[in-house]
């Protein structure tokens, strides 16, 4: 039986965050396509306060020439808007050494909107630096972007402070629990020669309580960092009777904090794993809080939904299926605590609920199914997990960065696309004269044809 445990650290309720640079929690991100000619990390050669920055540099590339290199950290936000973001960011070096039609970049701040299993939401950037390229204008901020004045020069720090809230508006803020924060060169084409160097310092952000906690001092004055444990035992084997139950006691290091999430790691050998179910119980300082974590045969549960997954974007008439643990039981639909319709689930306890998802708002919404059970007289009423899905009619903004148009190709030839959706991007596919040939879940959406 395993444990992993992972906690935000702080006062305990502030929303807000502070870094200076003087203390590694920046983590580095450098494209695999760059090897060795990219680098992000502390660096003591430039700092805005204090004694250290953190640096950012494009030098070359070793698979291919594009990529993109940043630090970034990872926040809890807890569904609350970003109303300040701050930070400074000095250029050391803006050029490419050996001039061609590829050579572009755009450098600043992005910010991924992630719900509470890490699933992205969207994301959002602000470019304070750029070059788009000559040939179909790679590397250049799109319509949802903001692109910020360019730096008044190299050598000197820039600040920059926005309100996120009232620079993307349309942002599911109210369902993302966490941002990824990146900073650094977002993009980067035609690398050959390149010269890219950036270093940011003291950031801050603030997601708009203030005094969230009323201690009297500004969440911005309180920081947050992460810690982390691990504690692994061997196998515990329990004999486990028909009707009966069993108990193993897990003890680990007591966590606290903005946020606590735990892993456990179970193994169970049965004849019939199906038939069980089992459940986690937490004993904190606020009294024992129980989590169903295996119930296949819904004994506990009694009702689950099975689709939509959760985190799934859904639009128009959406089919909700699932199951109950009694036959034709009476099943409720609820969305975001409103009953939006009712049916009877069959002979095997399993039920589809019409929803016409057109009738609700675009953005995020939580199911739940209510079934009513029959026990003896009495008539018991079962809720299933919240399942939350994103109702999202908007297309995503998708342009072919290249080819250009009208462009001839021969042998093996690299086609590029730009694809933005607010509510986040499940996959891209490469189609051509009506055939799917290639699909990429992740940036950058390049396929070799």
């Amino acid at each position: 039986m395993g444990f992993v445990g992972m906690m935000l650290g702080g006062s305990g309720s502030a929303l807000a965050f502070i870094d200076d640079m003087e203390e590694d929690f920046w983590l580095p991100f450098t494209h695999f396509h760059l090897g060795d000619g990219a680098s992000a990390g502390y660096s003591s050669e430039f700092a805005r306060s204090g004694t250290q920055s953190y640096h950012v540099e494009i030098s070359g590339w070793t698979v291919r020439d594009f990529g993109s290199a940043y630090g970034y950290a990872m926040y809890a936000t807890r569904r609350a808007p970003i109303t300040e973001l701050r930070t400074t960011i000095l250029y050391e070096r803006l050029q490419d050494i050996s001039p061609s039609p590829w050579d572009s970049y755009s450098a600043g701040v992005s910010l991924d909107l992630l719900d509470a299993s890490y699933r992205s939401l969207g994301r959002l950037r602000y470019i304070t630096s750029y070059r788009a390229s000559q040939n179909a204008g790679r590397c250049a901020p799109t319509l949802a972007d903001v692109a910020l004045p360019a730096p008044a020069g190299l050598g000197i720090w820039t600040d920059l402070g926005r309100n996120p809230t009232a620079d993307f508006p349309a942002a599911p803020w109210q369902s993302a629990e966490y941002v990824k924060i990146s900073i650094g060169f977002l993009c980067a084409a035609g690398l050959t020669g390149a010269r890219y160097s950036l270093y940011f310092d003291d950031f801050m952000l603030d997601a708009g309580s203030r005094d969230n906690d009323a201690d009297g001092l500004l969440d911005l004055e309180e920081e947050a960092r992460i810690y982390a444990a691990r504690v692994w035992a061997a196998p515990v084997a329990r004999p486990l009777a028909p009707g009966a139950s069993t108990t193993l006691d897990i003890e680990s290091p007591p966590l606290a904090g903005l946020t606590a999430s735990a892993a456990i790691d179970l193994q169970v050998d049965h004849a019939n794993p199906t038939d069980l179910s089992v459940a986690l119980t937490f004993s904190g300082a606020n009294g024992p809080r129980t989590q169903v974590l295996w119930d296949p045969g819904l004994h506990i549960r009694g009702a689950a939904i099975l689709a939509p997954m959760y985190g799934t974007s859904v639009h128009g008439a959406v089919r909700v299926q699932g199951s109950v643990v009694q036959p034709h039981a009476s099943v409720r639909l609820r969305v975001d605590n409103v009953v939006a319709a009712t049916s009877d689930a069959d002979s095997n306890g399993v039920f589809e609920i019409p929803w016409d998802s057109d009738a609700w708002t675009e953005g995020a919404h939580h199911l739940t199914v209510l079934a009513e059970l029959v026990d003896g007289a009495q008539t018991l009423t079962r809720s299933s997990r919240d399942v939350l899905v994103f109702v999202d009619r908007t297309a995503p903004e998708v342009s072919l960065l290249r080819p250009a148009n009208g462009e001839t190709l021969s042998g093996l030839a690299l086609i590029e696309a730009g694809v933005f959706d607010g509510l986040g991007v499940a996959t891209v596919e490469l189609w051509i004269d009506g055939v799917r040939v290639d699909t990429r879940a992740d940036e950058p959406y390049t396929f070799a044809y």
